[in-house]
């Protein structure tokens, strides 16, 4: 692992490639990346949606699932190893921007690793969870022969590349719904709605499809008002963005990175941020935005 260098920048390149469909971007991903990610063992991806935050069930899936060098029961191994993994375990280590082993990400829940990894069929897998702070992004496993810990070194270029697949599933999503829906035609409404509320007094200003319905309506302008009191108030772009991955348990360093920002111009938005929210440590910040569905981090930091 301690290669991975010389070809991050092949597998960053490759990520903002916008040629093809969702299905070719990721099996070209996982191509351009065997030099990093294949250690003799194979390589899988899937399009990755935490489910626990984003409406859904406890079970990920494995949609748009690729393997490269893999045996063929593989997905069969890869479903009943994961079926060991309590859901409430599953949440709590998937944690968006994490790359290491799957030892490592296990740590707190030394029970599940051993069985898991035996059911899979190997000693250790190294694992990306290539995704935005709400959980949506792509996942990229790679078997190992044996247990392994990443060093300090490659933990940060693995977790900048990381940052590099997430930001262009993005970019390629966002590029998706501009102009076009799903269905074929257009809203013409910001970001694609089906429904524009006031923003003092959520009143319906403009509705199209099902939303025009009184009690549809009705369920959406409720919802506008939950996630209207769940907003940390006061808060820039910025500090929104910085608390979000500082909330998943990212260093400052990286943020950085993530943002296109200097260090200690995110020690400077985090402690403004924290300040505006009445709390004086990561900790405390972490307690205080995790009822708005963030997860909890692996380690504490100093803020600055």
């Amino acid at each position: 692992m301690e290669d991975v260098t010389s070809h991050a920048i092949d597998l960053i390149e490759a990520a903002y490639s916008l040629e093809g469909s969702d299905s070719d971007w990721l099996a070209h991903l996982i191509d351009v990346g065997a030099p990093v990610l294949d250690h003799g063992q194979g390589i899988f991806a899937f399009n990755y949606v935490h489910p626990a935050r984003n409406g859904g069930g406890a079970d990920v899936g494995h949609n748009g699932l690729h393997l490269r060098s893999l045996p063929t029961n593989f997905l069969d191994r890869l479903d009943a190893a994961r079926a060991v993994i309590p859901p409430e375990v599953f949440h709590a280590i998937t944690l968006p921007g994490f790359a290491g082993t799957w030892t490592e990400v296990c740590r707190d829940h030394p029970e599940i690793s051993p069985r898991f990894l035996e059911l899979l069929g190997y000693s250790d897998m190294f694992a990306i969870f290539a995704c935005d702070p709400n959980a949506v992004g792509v996942f990229i496993g790679a078997p190992l022969s044996a247990a392994k810990t990443l060093s300090p070194k490659s933990r940060e270029v693995c977790q900048m590349v990381a940052a590099h697949i997430a930001s262009a599933f993005r970019l390629r999503h966002a590029l998706k719904e501009t102009g076009m829906r799903p269905g074929g035609h257009s809203t013409g409404f910001p970001e694609e709605a089906e429904a524009v509320f006031d923003a003092s007094g959520f009143r319906l200003i403009d509705s199209l499809g099902p939303a025009k319905e009184a009690t549809a309506a009705e369920i959406l302008r409720a919802a506008a008002r939950s996630v209207d009191a769940a907003r940390p108030r006061g808060l820039t772009e910025q500090e929104r963005q910085v608390v979000a991955y500082v909330a998943l348990g990212e260093r400052n360093k990286l943020v950085a990175y993530r943002l296109g920002l200097s260090p200690s111009r995110i020690s400077s938005l985090l402690r403004r941020a924290m300040r505006k929210l009445g709390v004086k440590s990561r900790a405390a910040l972490i307690h205080k935005v995790r009822p708005m569905g963030v997860p909890a981090a692996m380690d504490d930091e100093p803020v600055a």
